[in-house]
């Protein structure tokens, strides 16, 4: 993995397996920041399951396991990144998170293209003279979330960074809240793979 990279620090790195990143969390915090970078990558099934640099993050981390990992940990996530949109607003993992002083990073905003279809979406892109995309965007930052997007077509990169110039209105938002399908749950992800 260092060889490949062209950083010597990576300043924040992920797990996606909180039954295995707890342990591994435990047991070498402390010791693994005192470490050299090479040093400090401990795989866990896969999974990069520590913090290289400066800060480590989660994925997938629902607020039990959030609550499990800060009642053990001496190094806390700084992230948790999460499927997370207009269709999967997990208001309760929001809020703990933000408790927490927890980043959650919203993956899949866009559904992969599912979501730009929708009739509330597309009314509420139409009302801005934006793009659905760029509606799904701007969602997911007025809720304070960093995001990610993908796309393969550099003009819609383009025009998914286009969101910070336009403000999506109380009721454009209240619109958008009322599409979700999780009942603002706490859970991360609605079936755990790892167990």
């Amino acid at each position: 993995m260092f060889a490949r990279s062209r950083r010597s620090v990576v300043n924040t790195a992920l797990t996606t397996s909180p039954a295995a990143a707890v342990a591994t969390w435990i047991s070498s915090a402390s010791a693994k920041l005192k470490r050299s970078p090479a040093e400090r990558a401990v795989c866990t099934r896969g999974a990069l399951a520590f913090c290289i640099g400066t800060s480590g993050g989660v994925s997938n981390f629902s607020v039990d396991e959030l609550e499990k990992l800060f009642a053990v940990a001496t190094v806390y996530p700084v992230v948790d990144q999460v499927k997370f949109s207009v269709f999967e607003y997990r208001r309760r993992l929001l809020d703990s998170a933000e408790a927490r002083n927890v980043a959650l990073e919203a993956y899949s905003p866009l559904g992969t293209g599912r979501y730009l279809s929708d009739e509330t979406v597309r009314r509420v892109a139409q009302r801005n003279g934006r793009t659905p995309a760029q509606v799904l965007l701007r969602w997911c930052v007025q809720h304070g979330l960093p995001v990610l997007a993908k796309s393969t077509h550099r003009e819609r990169l383009a025009e998914n960074a286009q969101i910070f110039d336009f403000t999506l209105s109380q009721a454009d938002m209240s619109d958008l809240d009322a599409l979700d399908t999780t009942g603002g749950t706490s859970r991360a992800v609605e079936a755990a793979w790892w167990s």
